[in-house]
Parts: C-alpha cells; sequence; structure tokens
C-alpha cells in the first residue's frame, strides 16, 4: 500500500526529498561571504584577503625542497601560496606514508581568535580548546585557523588530522590522531625522516 502511494507521488515529493538529502550531508560553513584560493589538495576560504597574505607570510615552507624560506614577506602571490600548501600537504602525506587521492579540504582562514572562537563553537556546539590556533574538524573535513596566529608546523599538524581521518579505514581516536600529528611537526624539517617511499 505505500509503495502505491510512492509510486503516485508527485516528482514534486522527490524534488524535496533530494534537497533535503543533499541539504542534511551539506559542510556548515561559517558564516559570512567567502573568497576560495583552490589548490591541488585544498580549497582555501578566506574573507579577508589580508588573511590569505598572512597566510602566504607565516607559511614559509619552500617549494620544492624541505627547508624554510629565510625570507618573510614577499612570498605572497596566490600561485606561490598555493605551490606552499600543496608541498606541505605532500611532505606530511609522506611522513605518515599515507599516500592516495584525498577529496579536497578546506582550510577557513579567520582573522582573529573571536571569529575563530565563534565559527568553532557553532561547528560542533563546544568552546574552542584553550589556546588553540587552529582546529581540524572532522565532521566538515575543514580545518579552522586564524591567520596570524599559524606557521607550517601548525598547519602540518592539522594536515595530519585531515589526511589520517580519510586515509584510515576506522577513524582514530583524538588521542591516537594527536600523536601522529605530533610526529609530523617533530619531523617536518628533519632531514632523515623520509621524503618519498
Amino acid at each position: 500500500m505505500l509503495n502505491a502511494k510512492i509510486k503516485k507521488s508527485s516528482p514534486l515529493f522527490w524534488v524535496l526529498f533530494g534537497l533535503m538529502t543533499i541539504l542534511g550531508t551539506a559542510q556548515a560553513t561559517p558564516l559570512g561571504i567567502w573568497h576560495t584560493l583552490e589548490t591541488e589538495h585544498l580549497v582555501v576560504c578566506y574573507q579577508n584577503p589580508e588573511d590569505l597574505k598572512a597566510l602566504g607570510t607565516r607559511i614559509k615552507y619552500d617549494i620544492g625542497s624541505w627547508s624554510l624560506f629565510r625570507q618573510s614577506g614577499s612570498h605572497v602571490h596566490p600561485d606561490q601560496i598555493s605551490q606552499k600548501m600543496d608541498s606541505l600537504f605532500i611532505r606530511v602525506q609522506n611522513l605518515l606514508d599515507m599516500k592516495k587521492t584525498y577529496p579536497k579540504i578546506t582550510l577557513f582562514l579567520f582573522s582573529n581568535t573571536n571569529q575563530f572562537n565563534a565559527a568553532y563553537a557553532q561547528a560542533l556546539n563546544e568552546r574552542t580548546p584553550d589556546s588553540a590556533k587552529a582546529r581540524y574538524i572532522h565532521q566538515e573535513r575543514a580545518i579552522y585557523a586564524v591567520s596570524q596566529d599559524i606557521d607550517e608546523g601548525i598547519m602540518a599538524r592539522e594536515m595530519a588530522h585531515a589526511i589520517t581521518n580519510q586515509y584510515l579505514v576506522v577513524r582514530p581516536t583524538r588521542k591516537a590522531a594527536d600523536i601522529l600529528a605530533s610526529y609530523v611537526g617533530q619531523h617536518l624539517l628533519d632531514s632523515s625522516a623520509p621524503r618519498v617511499y
């Protein structure tokens, strides 16, 4: 009886059902108007161009090698930012030996701690851990970060959380993920740590 009613239901029912399904699985985007910079592995979302510039200035990871830039201010062109972020992502994959094709990770850049805390609370309905400057939120497959407070070590650790979350069939506990992220942070610039397997 129910199947007969469903078969006879209008196309409007199926359109509404489809919309509810899509909206139910969509990511919750923090409030505001967001601009994006898409790289090979990430979608960087920012509201203020100064936040993107800060990312380019603060992430000093070298393109094509495993050393840091010695100059801090001139590497802020979007293409250079993309290359630095992708280079960092690949380094984290190599350190974890977790290389495969992933859906792109979203990076939300916030101008200040208040915005970061409000977005974190909206996403998880809880307070931000004390002194957190960036945080991976597995429900959204997104990294939230304060643009003025991050560096390549912090970003690499959050990327490690994202990579382990997507690579492993069973999502690791927070403590296990923290251990892997700490390993990445400690060996990011270690020339004896694996570069390519």
